[in-house]
């Protein structure tokens, strides 16, 4: 059997036939979401990840130059994808899923409540202090 090589078929992707993206996806799609899963863990988050990673394929493809082998192009791509998706993870996770006793962060880089979870913001004090929550994320 006579099987097209990957950078054939990102010629062609190229080209124009985006029907060989098939192809590809068919021979990628496990071991990109091998990839994720052992960055991030999250079954939802490694199919969603790896549809990205086809989606920018799509749109930069004519950036691809054969003369390198696709497979690192396209895991270049996606480690930019994953690199990303821990980078908003981390900005959206909560102080107080770290622990001790700093509450949650009501805006990334804003207003902070010290206390025990679950107590009334009000009755805690606020502060405004970029050392404080580095302190707390250390």
């Amino acid at each position: 059997m006579n099987t097209i090589s990957d950078n054939q078929l990102m010629a062609n992707v190229k080209a124009g036939d985006l029907d060989k993206l098939g192809v590809l996806f068919e021979r990628y799609k496990k071991p990109l979401y091998r990839y994720f899963y052992l960055q991030t863990g999250n079954c939802t988050a490694c199919e969603d990840l790896v549809q990205s990673v086809f989606m920018r394929i799509i749109k930069y493809r004519d950036r691809f130059r054969p003369i390198g082998e696709f497979r690192s192009w396209m895991f270049r791509i996606a480690h930019n994808l994953g690199v990303d998706y821990m980078r908003r993870r981390s900005r959206s996770r909560r102080i107080d899923d770290v622990g001790g006793d700093c509450g949650s962060i009501l805006e990334p880089g804003r207003t902070i409540c010290f206390g025990t979870s679950g107590s009334n913001c009000s009755q805690r004090r606020c502060v405004a202090s970029r050392e404080i929550i580095a302190r707390c994320w250390s």
